[in-house]
């Protein structure tokens, strides 16, 4: 396509930067997708991410109400706790991942962010494990996984039994 007409180029400068925007934020958004972890051979456009806190029990948000009327298609929910935390010592997370879906989802990422406890029990006292595996969960069942947390032996023994909020995330495919 050759341009003859010096009309056919924007002279306009809002519509030029318009134009320059607007390529500089899908080219943000294509490094953002580019950098998400998909499954192999499960294409881009068929990832699921899942989200969850601890202490809510599997399709229940944290304030008692049901997630499922809430629920996204492309979702799983992930519920977890741990107990009997104290300095040195290292305790099994058991996750427990819920499908949503009318398909079966395979599983490949599960994290966990830790919070402060309190002002003296931070966060920094405690380290968890990644899960990095494949995990198929069944269209509209529940699978789980075992993580591990530990407490560092530097952290104050008042931190003990503190609880610690945390947040977990996944990622997934379409079995």
């Amino acid at each position: 396509m050759t341009l003859t007409k010096r009309e056919s180029v924007p002279t306009n400068r809002r519509h030029a930067f318009a134009l320059l925007a607007v390529g500089a934020f899908a080219l943000v958004v294509a490094s953002y997708l580019s950098s998400e972890k998909a499954p192999v051979g499960v294409p881009a456009r068929a990832l699921l991410v899942g989200t969850g806190l601890s202490g809510s029990p599997p399709g229940t948000s944290p304030t008692g109400g049901t997630v499922a009327a809430r629920q996204k298609t492309g979702t799983f929910r992930i519920a977890g706790s741990a107990a009997g935390l104290y300095p040195g010592h290292t305790v099994p997370l058991v996750l427990t991942v819920t499908n949503p879906e009318s398909f079966a989802i395979v599983v490949t990422s599960l994290t966990v962010k830790v919070s402060n406890a309190s002002t003296k029990c931070t966060a920094g006292n405690l380290s968890a494990t990644a899960f990095d595996g494949k995990l198929t969960v069944p269209a509209h069942r529940s699978a789980r996984a075992t993580l591990h947390l530990s407490m560092h032996l530097s952290a104050r023994n008042g931190c003990e039994g503190a609880k610690f909020p945390l947040t977990f995330r996944g990622l997934a495919g379409k079995a």
